[in-house]
């Protein structure tokens, strides 16, 4: 399943994020990441780990298609 077909399936739940929304919570994990790089000295790959860790804390069973993020990325790269 495609990243970005996830996130349009969500429906009802993501009527409330509007580009504000999400432009303010990508600046909170760029500035969160920012901070445990100067802190800790953490690389973008200790970073990355990190997030994934607190995203599985939150949903333990979440099924990640690392090909989907994969090609998602790639799209946005494109763009």
């Amino acid at each position: 399943m495609c990243a970005l077909h996830f996130l349009n399936g969500l429906g009802e739940l993501m009527e409330e994020w509007t580009d504000g929304f999400i432009t303010a919570a990508q600046q909170e994990l760029t500035a969160m990441v920012k901070d445990w790089q100067y802190d800790y000295g953490a690389s973008d790959e200790q970073c990355v780990a990190m997030l994934l860790w607190k995203v599985l804390r939150l949903k333990p069973d979440l099924k990640l298609d690392l090909d989907a993020l994969k090609r998602s990325q790639q799209l946005s790269d494109q763009a």
